[in-house]
């Protein structure tokens, strides 16, 4: 391995950052090199080098698809996504996952609150009702009859039965409500601001 006699100094008011990075690339092998003034020992400057500038290509994730719901697109961010109509009113169904393909039971509950949505409305909001009832303190607290449905969200592989229903209230831009659910039993209500 060859090693520089001695550290190598560079001004900080004269060098340019692309002068600073040719330099850096071409000291990487010696032992000791400075750039900002920090007398810096040895590390393997050329992995981190080569490490900026590699890129793995991201596997490509085939798309998941359900008979009866069609196929979803995996985000990154959530896990599969779709839009679906329910009525005239399209919504956003999200099944949580990491790239894997869901669970049967997390598939299950998707397709079961997205065809029985209309049946199941009126019990959850009666839930939704009484749970306001007791947020006397809360400013702005809306009409239930209002909300409209955003999204579905099957989102925890280890509970599958588990969702979240997101709701829209027009005229509160500021809040995301939603149920918390085990299969059909409401477990919560509230908001996201």
């Amino acid at each position: 391995m060859y090693h520089c006699p001695k550290p190598v100094r560079v001004c900080r008011c004269k060098a340019s950052i692309l002068k600073r990075l040719s330099l850096a690339i071409s000291l990487a092998v010696c032992r000791a090199w400075d750039l900002d003034g920090f007398f810096i020992r040895r590390f393997k400057m050329f992995q981190k080098i080569k490490a900026l500038f590699r890129s793995t290509p991201r596997q490509a994730i085939v798309p998941f698809v359900d008979p009866v719901l069609g196929e979803f697109a995996f985000d990154a961010d959530l896990g599969w996504k779709k839009r679906v109509h329910i009525g005239d009113t399209e919504i956003e169904v999200v099944i949580g996952s990491d790239g894997e393909i869901p669970s049967d039971e997390m598939v299950r509950i998707a397709r079961m609150w997205v065809q029985n949505w209309t049946s199941e409305k009126p019990r959850l909001l009666d839930y939704i009702r009484n749970e306001l009832a007791g947020w006397k303190v809360e400013p702005g607290i809306p009409d239930p009859d209002r909300f409209t449905l955003d999204s579905i969200n099957v989102l925890w592989p280890d509970h599958p039965n588990t969702c979240m229903i997101y709701l829209n209230c027009p005229g509160d831009e500021y809040r995301g409500w939603h149920i918390t659910l085990d299969d059909r039993t409401p477990r919560g209500f509230a908001y996201d601001d």
